[in-house]
């Protein structure tokens, strides 16, 4: 017995070995020590954390860029216009340009001599109007602008000048007068070259005029002006073509369609659809292309002596049966052979028309007498040298 209890000792030695190794942590369990491999480089440290700065406030609001100068600013109508001798004492100096001006500016660059008491008005940025108290007196007046100046900072190509007066011969509108465009054999009549001009002839009056700064209106749009103080472009003309010859679709139509320029078509209705003249088609094609249309009486006779009866077709039926077949309203009327009298022109007054012009050769238009104006002939011969010595 005594000899088996250092062997019982053992026994509980041995047990109590084999429970603590049971009881040990497994590798990478809590509280347990993990050998780290001898490759495996150390963990290395977090970056420290970075802040972008916020962007500091602006203190002053940025400059927008100043606008780019466009071209000159340009005048576009004017009452008066260049050269009147016949202005009206009772309407104002009227300007229009392309765009706003610079107020301050104009206001500065304008003067009027003689001077001129007034007001200065602008009913659009554009336009100014001066206002002259007591009306225009003196026989000869100049306006001028310098230094003007556009909002966009575009300055006048060269300072305006505009002369006028009163008194004087008349408004310088001419008015030009064809009848046939086409070329003329060498033994052609000399009433044939009296009124005819050729092809080439006619371009280059056209083109003459177009390169000059001429600009067609219409006889309503000197009425306004004459009668209203309207203004009109610089250097305004009539451009009158008589009777509805079918050369004038022919041969002139293609050649003024080359151009700004639109003439005033006088005709004659009993001839529409006759070989040598316009159809009411060829007419309304005219007119849809910017051509207006008047009237050369009903059937082309001189009225001068006329009793009533025969002024009532001549000047009432021509209109109504124009404006029925075309759908447009006529106000202008051109006397055949330049026959006229007071009897006709009061005809002409209670059918509605504004205007009626003659025969005579004068390059100036009165101002108060709207159904006498004048018109200056262009012949086969005229050379554009002539040409251009007809007009103001």
């Amino acid at each position: 017995m005594r000899r088996s209890l250092p062997v019982f000792a053992l026994f509980l030695v041995a047990l109590a070995l084999g429970a603590c190794r049971l009881w040990a942590p497994a590798p990478g369990a809590l509280g347990a020590e993990v050998p780290v491999p001898a490759t495996q480089p150390p963990a290395s440290p977090l970056p420290e954390p970075t802040f972008t700065a916020a962007p500091a406030a602006t203190t002053a609001p940025t400059v927008a860029p100043s606008p780019t100068p466009g071209p000159p600013p340009r005048l576009t109508g004017s009452y008066p216009i260049a050269g009147d001798t016949l202005v009206q004492a009772g309407f104002p100096l009227t300007l229009e340009f392309d765009r706003p001006l610079d107020r301050a500016s104009l206001e500065a660059g304008l003067t009027i001599s003689p001077s001129v008491a007034g007001t200065l008005e602008w009913p659009a940025d554009g336009t100014i109007v001066f206002r002259p108290e007591g009306g225009w007196t003196e026989p000869a007046y100049e306006v001028s602008l310098t230094g003007v100046r556009s909002l966009d900072g575009a300055s006048l190509e060269e300072p305006l000048t505009l002369l006028f007066g009163t008194g004087g011969r008349g408004i310088p509108v001419p008015a030009l007068m064809y009848h046939h465009v086409a070329d003329l054999p060498d033994d052609a009549t000399e009433t044939q070259r009296n009124w005819t001009v050729s092809p080439a002839a006619f371009a280059e009056q056209l083109h003459y005029l177009a390169r000059e700064g001429w600009r067609s209106i219409s006889p309503a749009q000197f009425v306004a002006y004459a009668e209203e103080g309207h203004p009109l472009p610089p250097k305004p003309l009539l451009i009158t073509i008589d009777d509805g010859n079918r050369n004038i679709y022919t041969n002139a139509y293609p050649l003024i369609m080359e151009t700004a320029l639109r003439p005033v078509l006088f005709v004659i209705p009993s001839h529409m659809g006759y070989g040598g003249y316009f159809t009411w088609e060829m007419t309304r094609e005219l007119a849809e292309a910017g051509m207006i249309i008047g009237i050369h009486t009903q059937n082309h006779i001189a009225l001068r002596g006329q009793p009533n009866e025969v002024l009532q077709v001549e000047i009432g039926e021509a209109k109504r049966e124009v404006e029925e077949h075309l759908g447009l309203a006529v106000d202008s009327f051109c006397y055949p052979f330049g026959s006229y009298d007071e009897n006709t022109i009061a005809v002409l007054r209670a059918h509605g028309y504004t205007t009626a012009f003659t025969l005579n050769g004068l390059p100036f238009q009165p101002a108060d007498d709207p159904f006498r104006l004048n018109r200056l002939l262009v012949r086969y011969e005229t050379t554009l040298e002539e040409f251009a010595a007809l007009l103001p």
